[in-house]
């Protein structure tokens, strides 16, 4: 099983929010069970029940060849996530407002907000139920004060071709997180546009990112906004070679399949490689489940 998520947050552990620590302490004991992580700075997390049932670091992968490549940038930075103080909008936005460079903002806000007419529209209602919502209150207080027509703007959920092309056309792409973020599609994404990565040094972020190479890492807010404004000295090139070379599905496929080939080995018995062998048809499995035979 690919485990995807944080183990842990200790911000909802404050707020009285269960995690799953005692359950991942009880896989200690449990044979024929394997984990993998998508990072090494996620596996350093794990629980120690957990730990030793973790077999490899597998990263996630991408279609590099579905994402439009493009060297010449038009005038905007961007960042594209569902908004949160995990996601870092306000400093991007802040950041932004500071050095007088514009940015589009693209994701979710909140539970309903994914297009800048409703956000106009609930910004505007006092009775407004979204007031309750942790994302709205989130983009109220730290984004919104920095919002500026034609200059720093909510561009809406932007999918599809349409996100292939606002990745692909933005000067960088800016991420500075406030969370040991476990990996982080959208950077792969942006880097397989040819768009550089500017984030904090946090999470699984310098296991992507190569500071001055493909992006850069800060470690402070005044280095974030000086890394911003060198955003011209990464070639687009190198941004997307890093993905091919790392993160695309073809490497993540055979990395799971020596991962596979690797647990199997480990069972010798001629009973299971003789059932591993048959081609599973969908009668095969209807019988064998009748017979509540292992498949």
């Amino acid at each position: 099983h690919t485990l995807h998520e944080p183990f842990t947050d200790p911000r909802k552990l404050a707020q009285g929010i269960p995690d799953n620590r005692l359950m991942f302490d009880q896989f200690r004991s449990i044979k024929d069970l394997y984990f993998n992580c998508v990072s090494r700075k996620q596996k350093s997390m794990a629980p120690p029940g957990l730990r030793s049932r973790i077999k490899r670091v597998i990263y996630n992968g991408i279609e590099v060849n579905d994402y439009i490549f493009s060297a010449k940038k038009d005038d905007y930075y961007t960042i594209v996530a569902s908004f949160s103080p995990d996601k870092g909008q306000g400093t991007a936005a802040k950041a932004c407002h500071d050095l007088g460079l514009p940015l589009k903002m693209a994701g979710t806000i909140g539970s309903g907000i994914s297009e800048p007419r409703q956000l106009e529209a609930a910004m505007k209602d006092p009775a407004s139920q979204l007031k309750y919502d942790r994302g709205f209150s989130y983009f109220l207080k730290e984004v919104a004060p920095y919002l500026e027509k034609g200059s720093i703007e909510y561009v809406g959920k932007v999918t599809g071709h349409r996100q292939k092309e606002h990745f692909a056309r933005a000067k960088a792409f800016l991420f500075p997180i406030d969370w040991e973020e476990p990996f982080g599609i959208a950077v792969i994404e942006a880097l397989a546009s040819g768009t550089p990565v500017v984030t904090y040094n946090r999470g699984a972020m310098p296991e992507i990112i190569k500071h001055g190479v493909n992006g850069f890492l800060a470690n402070s807010y005044t280095e974030f906004k000086q890394y911003v404004k060198r955003v011209g000295e990464i070639d687009p090139a190198v941004c997307r070679r890093s993905v091919e070379h790392k993160f695309s599905t073809e490497v993540m496929a055979e990395e799971y399949l020596k991962l596979y080939k690797n647990i199997l080995a480990q069972y010798k018995a001629p009973r299971l490689r003789r059932i591993v062998s048959l081609p599973l048809t969908p009668e095969l499995a209807a019988s064998a489940w009748q017979r509540r035979l292992p498949i």
